[in-house]
């Protein structure tokens, strides 16, 4: 896997969550939405501003479940 160094301004833009189908990934770091792009990561934007107000972030808010197969 290739290391994407975030954009400068967005220190943050490393929180995201990776699933099989793609990256849930914040609205507010455009830059680095912008590079993760045109490495070909396929992003599901979400807007989580009211939780980044409180230091939150997608992980943090977040319930994996494993599905049986």
């Amino acid at each position: 896997m290739e290391c994407i160094q975030v954009a400068p301004g967005e220190p943050n833009a490393a929180n995201a969550l990776i699933l099989s189908e793609g990256v849930i990934y914040p609205v507010a770091h455009r830059a680095t939405a912008r590079k993760l792009e045109q490495h070909g990561v396929r992003l599901r934007a979400v807007d989580v501003s009211e939780v980044m107000k409180a230091e939150g972030a997608v992980t943090c808010c977040s319930l994996i479940f494993h599905a049986e197969e």
